[in-house]
């Protein structure tokens, strides 16, 4: 036939796709066939290299850190919580050793959410988080009313973080007139900060 004569018709529906479907999970090496969106041309791509340009849609960076021991938060004073002890780190962008601080390396919007726990009589068990140390974010605040309440004080936001140096903390306040001990349990799991990048948006 001459040039650019045969027609979809004249050809078989497994000219392309072959005789054998592969049933299985899609590795990176698999082809796909894409259309280039401007002249109609036809190009061919790795499932590696799809995979790259959608981010692989995790919520990544992600982060979940809690206490390995009781922390003490003296009364009256604005208190960094310690949380020393990964439960997931990622990316390794959270430190639980020096700043207690999660630096993702991905610019986006990031849902950050806290919980702490702990024996308290006083009128204000205050946490946060703050983004570059300023205290603009997740302000949640219980009243406990008797120190066998154990009241629990959680709170969440969405942050933009430039993937750069922009960090978060977590931080605890409580006005009892003494000492109170953040994570009174066994595992101290009630007492955490945790986050991740959110996508689609």
């Amino acid at each position: 036939p001459s040039d650019a004569t045969v027609t979809n018709a004249k050809l078989a529906s497994d000219l392309i796709s072959g005789e054998t479907d592969i049933g299985g999970t899609i590795a990176d090496a698999d082809l796909f066939l894409l259309d280039d969106g401007a002249g109609g041309t036809l190009r061919k791509t790795a499932a590696s290299r799809i995979k790259t340009y959608i981010g692989a849609g995790n919520n990544t960076p992600a982060f979940h850190a809690r206490l390995s021991s009781g922390q003490s938060v003296a009364s009256g004073s604005e208190v960094k919580v310690t949380l020393d002890s990964e439960v997931v780190d990622s990316d390794g962008c959270y430190d639980p050793s020096t700043n207690y601080r999660f630096t993702p390396d991905e610019a986006g919007k990031y849902l950050i959410i806290h919980g702490m726990r702990g024996a308290i009589s006083a009128t204000r068990f205050v946490g946060w988080i703050r983004r570059n140390g300023a205290t603009d974010h997740a302000i949640a605040e219980t009243n406990p009313n008797s120190s066998a309440s154990n009241p629990s004080c959680l709170g969440s936001c969405i942050i933009d973080l430039d993937g750069t140096d922009d960090y978060v903390e977590l931080f605890c306040y409580q006005n009892s007139g003494g000492s109170v001990t953040l994570g009174n349990s066994s595992t101290y799991d009630n007492t955490f900060f945790q986050g991740f990048k959110l996508i689609g948006v």
